[in-house]
C-alpha cells in the first residue's frame, strides 16, 4: 500500500482524540495495529497523540518495522510506557478489547485511564479504495475456488476433503489462507448453520451447502452457495429459491442511509410469506473486512439495529432456512454499499 494510506488513517485517529476528550489513545489489538501501520504484529502498542504517534514492540519485530512503518518505533519497555501514559492528562483505551484484569492492573498505576467503547470499529467500517481493491481480489479468488470445488465433487467423498481442497486451491491462487474454516455440509448437516466439516460422505442426490471465503492481504471474502449433487431434491431447490428471494429483498434496501434493522426485517418478511421466517435463526449479515465479522451486525434486534449504512461499508447479506436434522439452505454475498445502492463483489450469482 502507498505510505500515505497509513499516515491518513492515523491522522483520522489523532483528530478524534478531542471528540473522546483524551490527550492520547493506546491501541493494542493486532488487527487494529495492522490497519493503522501495516505491521503484522502478535505484540505491539501504539500510542496516538495529536500530531505524534509511537509504535512499541519487542525485539522480534523492531529491526524490521522501524524501516517500514510510517510512525516512530521504539523497543517496548513496560516501565517506560507506563511512565509515558502517566504523563497524559487522560489516556484512552479500547474498552471492548481490554480485559478487566488488565484494566485493574493498570488502574493501580495510571489514574487517568479513560475507557472508550469501540474506538476503531467506526473507522474500519468505511473502506478506502485500497481496501476495496483487496476485497475484490479476495472475492475473485473465492469464486475461482468455488468453481473448482464444484468440479471436484463426487459421490462418496467426505465433507472435510472438499473443505481441504478449497483451502489449498485458494492459497495456490494467491490467498494468505481461508477467511475462516470452510463450512462444507452434505445433506442434513446443512441444517446446522455453523457445521464443521466431518467424515460425512456425499450420498446420491445430497444437497451441498458451502460457506467459504479467501483472505487476500489480510482482507476477507464471504459467500455461501447451495448446489445439488446429481438430480438433487425438489424440497431443497424450493427452499433455496425462497432464501434467494429473501436475499434479493434485503439487498434492494442496501444504500447509504438505510437502517440495519430494515434490511433484516425485509428478509424476514419475505420468508414470512411462505411461513419460513421461524426457520431463519441467525442475523441477516455482518460487516466484513480485516475480520470476517465486523461492525455492524445486520439484525433488527441487535445493538447495531439503528445504525445507518454509509457508502464504503462492506457487509454480507445471508438469509437461510434450517429445518433441524432435515435440510438447510443459505445464500450469501459480500456487498459494497454505495451512495445509491450497492455493488456485489462477487460476479457469480449461482
Amino acid at each position: 500500500m502507498h505510505a500515505n494510506i497509513w499516515k491518513n488513517r492515523i491522522n483520522q485517529i489523532e483528530k478524534a482524540l478531542s471528540q473522546w476528550d483524551v490527550s492520547a489513545l493506546l491501541i493494542e489489538d493486532p488487527v487494529d495495529l495492522f490497519y493503522l501501520t501495516g505491521a503484522r504484529l502478535s505484540f505491539g502498542k501504539l500510542i496516538v497523540e495529536p500530531a505524534k504517534s509511537t509504535l512499541y514492540t519487542d525485539h522480534r519485530y523492531y529491526s524490521e518495522i522501524q524501516t517500514t512503518v510510517q510512525v516512530p518505533c521504539a523497543v517496548y519497555n513496560k516501565d517506560a510506557l507506563l511512565e509515558r501514559m502517566q504523563s497524559f492528562r487522560s489516556c484512552g483505551f479500547d474498552a471492548d478489547k481490554t480485559s478487566y484484569a488488565l484494566y485493574a492492573e493498570r488502574k493501580k498505576q495510571i489514574e487517568n485511564l479513560t475507557p472508550i467503547n469501540s474506538t476503531m470499529r467506526f473507522f474500519r467500517a468505511i473502506k478506502d479504495q485500497q481496501e476495496i481493491s483487496e476485497m475484490q481480489r479476495a472475492c475473485k479468488i473465492t469464486e475461482k475456488g468455488y468453481i473448482a470445488l464444484q468440479k471436484k465433487v463426487h459421490e462418496g467423498m467426505q465433507e472435510k476433503d472438499l473443505a481441504l481442497f478449497f483451502s489449498r486451491f485458494i492459497v495456490d491462487e494467491g490467498a494468505i489462507c481461508p477467511s475462516f474454516d470452510p463450512n462444507v455440509s452434505f445433506g442434513a448437516n446443512g441444517s446446522y448453520p455453523h457445521h464443521r466439516p466431518s467424515d460425512q460422505r456425499l450420498e446420491k442426490n445430497d444437497i451441498i451447502l458451502v460457506d467459504i471465503g479467501a483472505n487476500y492481504q489480510g482482507y476477507c471474502a464471504d459467500m455461501t452457495r447451495v448446489f445439488m449433487h446429481g438430480e438433487g431434491k425438489e424440497r431443497g431447490r424450493h427452499l433455496y429459491t425462497l432464501a434467494i428471494k429473501a436475499y434479493e429483498k434485503a439487498a434492494s434496501y442496501c444504500k447509504e442511509g438505510a437502517l440495519v434493522k430494515d434490511l433484516d426485517a425485509a428478509a424476514r418478511e419475505e420468508l414470512r410469506k411462505h411461513n419460513m421466517d421461524a426457520y431463519f435463526t441467525h442475523s441477516l449479515g455482518h460487516g466484513v473486512g480485516l475480520d470476517i465479522h465486523e461492525f455492524p451486525s445486520i439484525n433488527q434486534t441487535g445493538p447495531d439495529k439503528d445504525v445507518a449504512l454509509k457508502a464504503g461499508m462492506v457487509i454480507t447479506i445471508e438469509p437461510g432456512i434450517y429445518l433441524p436434522g432435515e435440510i438447510g439452505v443459505r445464500y450469501e454475498n459480500t456487498l459494497l454499499i454505495t451512495k445509491n445502492g450497492y455493488e456485489n463483489l462477487f460476479t457469480s450469482t449461482i
